[in-house]
């Protein structure tokens, strides 16, 4: 059994791997609904076409712009998401922080005083002033006078990890990360931010998880991003150990769905929703209902059942809260390996993931 999203999935591969390939064929399956698991630039046929910017937008992938027409069809979504974000909320760091920041994307952005503007003082800020100074773009004097007294965590892992993964710049040290970040923290953000496609997760399994030496999933979700049930199922179990509950049902497709996808956590929100509401918890609605075809029908969970409820306590997750470490900022030379020395002030701060 496969969901209608799996079968396009399918179908936009297959064409992906010819060569030349259907660049409509393929726009049309993305509107249809895929899941986009691999960076279109690993792809000679499309990387230099701009339809890779629609493509990777419209599934939450990242992807790299080689050339003016990849620039000028970015500027024209960003400049359509922030239209639409006065209604719909759209966040335009957001949306940006998916085109990876290589050098002649950086050159071009240099240049576009708009954008710029629009960028300061969002989530991308620190990230986009770190890449500038990386390509000596700005003098370490400029970075300084813009670079905030700390980083969030989030920032940190997107910043390393990126240049890591999609831009090859191995001089970084893992194993100093887990200094100054809690290590459970630490992979529930590497996981959300770099585990949107198959590079990723491999790194993650790769170079991360013996480093960890815990990855019990405390979040509600073992997988942030959506894979086909094939994909999950390999990487869920790759990335986690096994879940305490397991939901039972039988249908096999949705029973292996479910307990691939979300942690403890995850079950037992799922299990009460159903018990006392008769419906999926509307939080999951577009992770399971519309990329699986499992619907939120009372009918079609009548006869599952949660194994194990009977012993599972729910984990501590106080760890969670995550509190300010003066030492994350770019001046740690542990984590940044600046050539020069910067000056800090030290606030406090409280957040949560």
């Amino acid at each position: 059994m496969l969901s209608i999203k799996e079968e396009n999935t399918k179908l936009f591969f297959k064409e992906l791997n010819n060569n030349p390939c259907n660049i409509e064929l393929l726009c049309s399956l993305s509107k249809k609904g895929i899941f986009l698991f691999d960076i279109l630039y690993k792809y000679e046929n499309i990387k230099y076409h701009e339809c890779v910017v629609d493509l990777s937008l419209e599934n939450n992938q990242y992807f790299m712009i080689y050339n003016d027409r990849q620039y000028k069809r970015f500027i024209e979504l960003m400049k359509l998401y922030k239209i639409k974000s006065k209604k719909n909320c759209f966040a335009i760091d957001l949306y940006f922080k998916l085109a990876i920041p290589n050098e002649f994307f950086i050159s071009k952005l240099i240049n576009d005083e708009d954008f710029l503007i629009n960028l300061y003082d969002t989530e991308f800020t620190d990230s986009i002033f770190y890449f500038l100074l990386k390509y000596n773009y700005i003098p370490s004097s400029i970075f300084q006078m813009f670079n905030r007294d700390y980083c969030y965590e989030s920032t940190i892992t997107y910043i390393i990890f990126i240049d890591m993964i999609y831009l090859k710049n191995e001089q970084y040290d893992l194993t100093k990360m887990n200094k100054f970040i809690n290590s459970i923290v630490f992979f529930n953000l590497i996981e959300s931010d770099v585990g949107r496609n198959i590079e990723g997760l491999e790194f993650i399994i790769n170079n991360i998880i013996d480093k960890i030496g815990v990855n019990y999933c405390y979040t509600e979700i073992r997988i942030h991003y959506n894979y086909p049930l094939e994909i999950l199922n390999k990487y869920s179990n790759k990335l986690y150990k096994p879940n305490i509950l397991y939901f039972k049902h039988p249908n096999k497709y949705i029973e292996s769905v479910i307990n691939n996808k979300y942690g403890d956590r995850g079950l037992k929100h799922i299990h009460t929703s159903l018990k006392y509401n008769g419906i999926i918890p509307s939080i999951y609605i577009d992770e399971l209902c519309q990329p699986f075809d499992i619907y939120k029908k009372p009918e079609t969970y009548s006869n599952y059942e949660l194994l194990n409820d009977n012993i599972y306590k729910e984990k501590d997750c106080n760890h969670l809260t995550l509190y300010e470490n003066s030492e994350l900022w770019m001046g740690n030379k542990d984590l940044f390996n600046l050539n020069f020395n910067m000056k800090k002030y030290v606030r406090r701060r409280r957040r949560y993931i």
